[in-house]
C-alpha cells in the first residue's frame, strides 16, 4: 500500500514503491499498468505494509 500525505489529508492506494512515479506534472501511482492516483501536490509519500487485524 502507498500512503500519500497532502495538505488535505492522507490517502492510501494499492501498490508498492515501484509503482510511484514523479515528474513535472506530479506524483502518479500505477497499478497493473494503469494510473490509479495522480497528485499534483503532495508533502510526502511512503510504502506501508497492509494492515492486518487479529480477530
Amino acid at each position: 500500500m502507498i500512503q500519500v500525505i497532502t495538505a488535505e489529508g492522507t490517502f492510501t492506494v494499492p501498490g508498492t514503491a515501484e509503482d510511484v512515479h514523479t515528474d513535472s506534472t506530479g506524483l502518479r501511482v500505477t497499478y497493473e499498468h494503469k494510473t490509479i492516483a495522480h497528485f499534483r501536490r503532495w508533502l510526502h509519500w511512503l510504502e506501508a505494509e497492509e494492515e492486518t487485524t487479529n480477530a
